[in-house]
């Protein structure tokens, strides 16, 4: 086989895949934004079920986790939207966040605290097991 035609179709499954990539991310983002991402105050902070913290330091805001509980019996937390900014990142923050939504739980006598996590990342998975989630 000639090499041009290899690269054509090496060429041809990088382009396919950044494609449906780029594709599956907007769905994904046009879904939150029609949801909980476009009413935030409606959805996190006016029922009972759900909240989301914010973290600010240095007057920048820093990272933000939400949790949100699931029609389930028994009483399911889903912590939600974690996320840290780059340079702020293994320096507790995280973990901070982390608590804070096990706190939630507790104190709304939720049974337990399940994972909404959609891409693997090493460190997210580490700090999800310093807090004590089987990963």
């Amino acid at each position: 086989m000639c090499w041009w035609m290899m690269g054509l179709f090496l060429a041809t499954v990088l382009y396919g895949r950044y494609f449906y990539s780029r594709h599956v991310i907007h769905r994904y983002l046009e879904h939150a934004m029609s949801n909980e991402m476009g009413d935030i105050e409606g959805f996190y902070m006016k029922s009972p079920d759900s909240c989301l913290w914010v973290a600010v330091l240095e007057d920048k805001v820093v990272g933000i986790v939400a949790a949100v509980v699931q029609q389930k019996p028994g009483g399911v937390v889903e912590l939600q939207r974690m996320s840290v900014g780059r340079s702020w990142q293994r320096r507790g923050v995280g973990m901070v966040l982390g608590r804070k939504v096990v706190e939630f739980a507790v104190t709304h006598r939720y049974s337990s605290v399940v994972l909404g996590t959609t891409a693997y990342k090493p460190a997210a998975h580490l700090l999800y097991q310093r807090l004590g989630f089987p990963v």
